[in-house]
């Protein structure tokens, strides 16, 4: 995995070029995150921040690896920059059983209908 994007890269930008690379739209990538698609444009454009329990979600939704899910979070909310971040994570196919139960587990008690993460 490699470390250390382009300085110019903003976090916004970073979660835009990750959405495109998993083919997902914004549409789907919002509804499944449970968030109003202006909010997540709001944020790819960097005009806001997502909450942590929001970038929790699309850390999920986005299947970055676990062990960089809380530098993820960081960046999502300022704490830490966009260069902490992977410069490249490999496309998945298909979500694993083991991020469907993470989401699931993360669903917050139904709050984000579980059957909409489907691939």
């Amino acid at each position: 995995m490699e470390h250390g994007m382009d300085v110019s890269t903003s976090f916004g930008e970073w979660l835009k070029q990750r959405r495109t690379i998993l083919h997902m739209s914004r549409e789907q990538l919002a509804q499944r995150a449970g968030c109003a698609v202006i909010t997540l444009r709001k944020i790819e454009s960097d005009e806001r921040r997502p909450s942590a329990q929001l970038a929790e979600r699309l850390a999920l939704l986005l299947d970055v690896p676990r062990a960089v899910q809380p530098t993820f979070v960081s960046v999502a909310r300022a704490e830490l920059p966009v260069v902490s971040l992977p410069a490249r994570l490999s496309a998945r196919t298909r979500a694993t059983r083991r991020n469907r139960s993470a989401f699931r587990a993360a669903s917050w008690n139904g709050h984000v209908p579980i059957h909409r993460y489907r691939k």
